[in-house]
C-alpha cells in the first residue's frame, strides 16, 4: 500500500488486463474486470441454487443458527441510545407527556403518574401510567409507553406490544411518527396497520435470536488507475453476531447484530515500512442492520409488490482507509433507506435508497497533517439487488459522502460496489444445515477517496471472503 498512488512507480498493467487489445477503451477494460470478478462467485451460487431447488417452505434455524440466547442487556442498552440520539424526537415528545402528567394527575385523580420499567416492555422503555388523551389507549414514543399500563393485549401486558414499536423508532429515527400517521391513515383501521404488525413480530423475537461466531480470510487488490499501480493484499474479518428473522401475513423483519465486527487487510509486500499506516482496516463496537418489509392491507395491489426499510447503523466505528494516511471514526452513523420489495417464488428484488447522517472525526499522526476532530458526515445512497432463498444477495450500491468539520471544511468521497453475499441471510432459510455454516462474500468496488490535505485518490478494489460459523 506503500506504493499506491506514487507517480513515480512505472505503471503495471494487470496479468488479466495484459493479454486484452490494445483498443480497448477504459470502460470496456473496466467490465471485463468486472466480469472476471464476479464470475466465480456467480457460477457458486448458482450451483448452490440447483442443490436446493426441491425447497419451498420456511425451516427453523439450523445449524449454528439452533444456538440461541437470553443475552439481551448489550442490545437493550444500544435501543437505549438510539432512543437518546436517532429517535431522541419521539423521546423529547414523550419526556412532554411525563411533565404534563406531573400536572394533570394530581388534578384529575388525585395521584402522580407512575413511572415504571416493568409491567412487560422488556427494559426497552419507560412506561408513563397517565389517563392517556384517548381513553382507554398506550401508545409508545422513543423511550416512553403512554397510557393505561394495566391493560392486557393478546393476553399479555400492554407493555409487551408497545415495546416492540421502539426497534421501528430506532430505524426510521424522526421519519417515524410522519411513517405512523399515514399507515394508520391509509389503513383506517389502526389495529391492521403495518406498524402493528412490526410491533408484534418485533416482541416475538427480542428472546430469540440466534448467537454465532464468524471468522473469515480472504484476498484482493487495490489499483490506482492513475498509474497503473496494483497492490496485492490478505484480509481477515471476524464478528460476534446475533440475528433474527419472523413473518406474518403482510409483514416481515429482520435484524442482525455484529459485535466488535473487525476486518484487516495487510498486503503481500510492503517495501517501505514508513508507509504502513497507510494499511487499511476498520472495526467497530457494534453494527445493527434492521429490514422490515410489509404492505398496506387496503391497497388492492399485487401481493408480491411490498415496502422496504433498511436500517443501517454504526456505533463506535474506527477506520483507515487505503491511501489517504488518516485515521477516521464515527461516533454514531445511522443510514436509513426505503423504497420497494419484489417477490417471485424463492428471490426478492429489491431497490432503495436514502441518506446517513453521523458524528465523525479525522486524525493523522503526522504532525505537518491537520487534525478535524469532530465533523458531520452525510450521505446519499441507492441499492438495488436479488436475493435468493434469503441466503445469497446479489447487490450493487453507489454512494455520494460529505464530511464537514469545525472549521467548516467540506470532504466530498464517491464510491460504487457490486458484490455477493450470504453474510445478511436469515436464520430461517430454505437451506440445508450445512449451508449456514459457510459465510462468503465478493466486492468490486471504484472509489474517490479525500484525504485529509484534500488531495483526491481514484482506487479500484476488488476483494473476497470465505469462512465460517461456529
Amino acid at each position: 500500500m506503500s506504493d499506491l498512488g506514487n507517480p513515480k512507480d512505472p505503471v503495471q498493467t494487470p496479468t488479466a488486463l495484459r493479454h486484452l487489445p490494445i483498443a480497448l477503451t477504459p470502460r470496456i477494460r473496466y467490465l471485463w474486470q468486472l466480469a472476471i470478478s464476479l464470475a466465480l462467485p456467480a457460477i457458486f451460487a448458482v450451483m448452490l441454487a440447483s442443490q436446493i431447488a426441491s425447497a419451498h417452505a420456511k425451516a427453523p434455524p439450523k445449524g449454528p443458527f439452533e444456538r440461541k440466547t437470553e443475552i439481551k442487556a448489550a442490545r437493550t442498552a444500544a435501543l437505549w441510545i438510539d432512543h437518546l440520539s436517532i429517535g431522541s424526537v419521539q423521546t423529547a415528545v414523550g419526556l412532554g407527556h411525563l411533565v404534563v402528567a406531573l400536572i394533570s394527575e394530581p388534578i384529575a385523580t388525585g395521584q402522580l403518574p407512575g413511572l415504571t420499567v416493568s409491567n412487560g416492555n422488556q427494559g426497552k422503555l419507560l412506561t408513563i401510567q397517565m389517563t392517556p388523551p384517548v381513553a382507554g389507549t398506550a401508545y409508545s414514543l422513543g423511550g416512553f409507553s403512554i397510557g393505561d399500563g394495566t391493560r392486557y393485549l393478546d393476553g399479555r401486558p400492554i407493555g409487551f406490544h408497545e415495546s416492540g414499536h421502539t426497534d421501528l423508532s430506532s430505524a426510521l429515527g424522526p421519519l417515524y411518527a410522519p411513517f405512523v400517521l399515514l399507515d394508520y391513515l391509509v389503513e383506517g383501521n389502526p389495529g391492521a396497520a403495518m406498524v402493528e404488525g412490526f410491533a408484534n413480530l418485533d416482541t416475538d423475537t427480542w428472546n430469540d435470536y440466534s448467537t454465532t461466531g464468524v471468522a473469515q480470510m480472504g484476498g484482493g487488490f487495490l489499483k490506482s488507475p492513475e498509474n497503473g499501480k496494483v497492490t496485492p493484499y490478505v484480509v481477515f474479518s471476524f464478528a460476534i453476531d446475533e440475528r433474527t428473522s419472523r413473518e406474518d401475513t403482510n409483514v416481515k423483519i429482520k435484524k442482525i447484530y455484529e459485535w466488535v465486527n473487525t476486518k484487516i487487510l495487510l498486503p503481500a509486500a510492503i517495501r517501505d515500512q514508513t508507509k504502513a499506516i497507510e494499511i487499511p482496516f476498520e472495526t467497530e463496537l457494534l453494527h445493527k442492520k434492521q429490514v422490515l418489509i410489509g404492505s398496506f392491507s387496503r391497497v388492492k395491489g399485487p401481493e408480491w409488490l411490498q415496502f422496504q426499510i433498511v436500517s443501517d447503523t454504526d456505533y463506535g466505528k474506527f477506520t483507515s482507509p487505503a491511501a489517504t494516511g488518516d485515521f477516521r471514526y464515527d461516533a454514531l452513523k445511522w443510514a436509513p433507506t426505503m423504497g420497494l420489495s419484489l417477490k417471485f417464488g424463492p428471490t426478492t428484488t429489491y431497490l432503495v435508497g436514502g441518506g446517513s447522517f453521523g458524528l465523525s472525526g479525522r486524525f493523522s499522526l503526522e504532525k505537518e497533517i491537520p487534525d478535524h476532530p469532530v465533523g458531520f458526515q452525510g450521505e446519499a445512497s441507492i441499492e438495488g439487488g436479488i436475493e435468493l432463498y434469503d441466503y445469497a444477495t446479489l447487490f450493487a450500491r453507489h454512494q455520494w459522502k460529505w464530511f464537514v468539520d469545525s472549521s467548516d471544511d467540506s470532504i466530498k468521497e464517491s464510491a460504487t460496489t457490486i458484490g455477493l453475499t450470504n453474510r445478511m441471510r436469515s436464520p430461517e432459510n430454505e437451506l440445508p444445515a450445512w449451508a449456514n455454516y459457510i459465510d462468503f462474500s465478493a466486492e468490486f468496488t471504484q472509489e474517490t477517496i479525500q484525504d485529509i490535505k484534500g488531495q483526491d485518490h481514484d482506487i479500484e478494489r476488488f476483494e473476497f471472503l470465505l469462512g465460517g460459523r461456529f
